[in-house]
């Protein structure tokens, strides 16, 4: 007869040679079950047998005919190296509780079982971002069974953990809209909206055009010196990056059909801010339509100002443009037609400033139509929140 350890080679390269969740060593599943956060893995998904996870996972294996039985816990260590950062004929250790790996599962007895059934263990979170689909390590149990000669085992089923990234939810969907009040923001959760870099999972969307990322902004009054300092008079502790959309001194009221829609579509990988049917404060007259679509995948922002209506003499300045929301960088401030090399403009590089990070704003008197109707920000630095774009128009 086979020894236990012999089976539990044999499941092992089942599960490593082929590398997918759905590789099994079926003796016969019987009762036996392995759980994932609670969920049957052929039942999340027949196919693969993946299970979305958030954050940390729970492995549970139960046996209800055979109570008390040990078992084998099998891991593919392949596809997650930095869930589990050794390989085959290592060992890790894991707090609450610690697993040893001896080369063939985790076990802790001579005959290999780990303990019985039933049984749960929470392990480590998949590294790496929250904005990336991750796959962990495809699981399996052996349970003993006295009941299933000749081996007096039961097998079950496979199941491996994923992280499922910005794009498991498929459509678009509005995440915040209407009327926010004057001089005041929300914050709104997204998913994975990249910024110069950066991965965020929340925005602060103002109604005076204000996007930051790091706190929300009510300043109504737009000035160039705020812009560059994150949006906030005085010096601030921390930066506070993000986006001028026509910012200025707007009306709220419930009386006019202004409204201010994010929306994250999951499809392209997209979040858009629409600023629709706004009004000019002072003057109280049309400030037209207006958008900022960050591009999650190409990094880039995009602000279109097709519909945007000027100011009257009543009015005050509006501004338009990026920032690393840092008082020690250094600031583009001028027409973004009118850019050293225009369309394909690089901060950093020469014929612009020597050095970064860089904010870029164009800052429009009153009655002033923007320079360009369109303009993208493409994140083009090395690394992130190095504010080094290239502006194409």
């Amino acid at each position: 007869m086979k020894s236990i350890r012999s089976l539990a080679l044999a499941a092992v390269v089942a599960l490593t040679t082929i590398g997918t969740a759905h590789a099994q060593y079926d003796l016969g599943l019987g009762t036996a079950t392995l759980t994932i956060n609670g969920a049957t893995p052929s039942v999340a998904d027949p196919m693969a047998h993946l299970v979305p996870i958030a954050t940390t996972w729970t492995v549970a294996i139960a046996d209800p005919a055979n109570v008390g039985a040990g078992f084998i816990l099998l891991a593919d260590l392949g596809t997650a190296p930095n869930a589990f950062p050794t390989p085959w004929g290592g060992s890790v250790d894991m707090a609450a509780p610690t697993i040893v790996l001896d080369g063939i599962s985790f076990s802790q007895s001579a005959f290999d079982f780990l303990a019985t059934v039933p049984f749960s263990v929470t392990l480590p979170p998949l590294g790496g971002s929250v904005c990336v689909a991750t796959t962990g390590p495809s699981v399996q149990a052996i349970t003993g069974d006295a009941s299933n000669a000749p081996f007096f085992l039961r097998n079950t089923q496979a199941g491996q953990p994923v992280r499922p990234g910005p794009n498991f939810t498929a459509g678009a969907q509005t995440l915040a809209a209407g009327n926010i009040g004057d001089d005041a923001f929300v914050t709104v959760p997204v998913q994975c909206t990249k910024f110069n870099g950066v991965n965020y999972t929340q925005m602060f969307v103002s109604s005076n055009g204000v996007i930051s990322f790091a706190v929300g902004s009510t300043d109504f009054s737009a000035t160039t010196a705020e812009f560059t300092n994150g949006f906030r008079a005085g010096t601030p502790t921390t930066a506070n990056p993000g986006v001028a959309a026509m910012w200025g001194d707007y009306a709220r009221s419930t009386a006019l059909t202004d409204t201010i829609v994010v929306t994250n579509d999951t499809v392209n990988n997209l979040t858009r801010v629409d600023y629709l049917n706004q009004a000019h404060w002072d003057s109280q007259t049309p400030a037209g339509s207006w958008s900022v679509t960050f591009d999650n995948v190409n990094d880039a922002v995009t602000i279109d100002m097709v519909g945007y209506l000027a100011t009257s003499g009543a009015d005050t300045t509006r501004i338009f443009g990026v920032t690393d929301g840092l008082s020690t960088g250094t600031t583009t401030i001028g027409n973004i037609a009118a850019l050293p090399g225009g369309s394909g403009y690089t901060t950093g590089v020469a014929p612009s400033v020597a050095v970064a990070p860089e904010s870029i704003c164009e800052t429009l008197a009153v009655g002033v139509l923007p320079s360009v109707p369109t303009v993208t920000f493409f994140h083009t630095g090395a690394a992130p929140n190095d504010s080094i774009w290239t502006v194409v128009f």
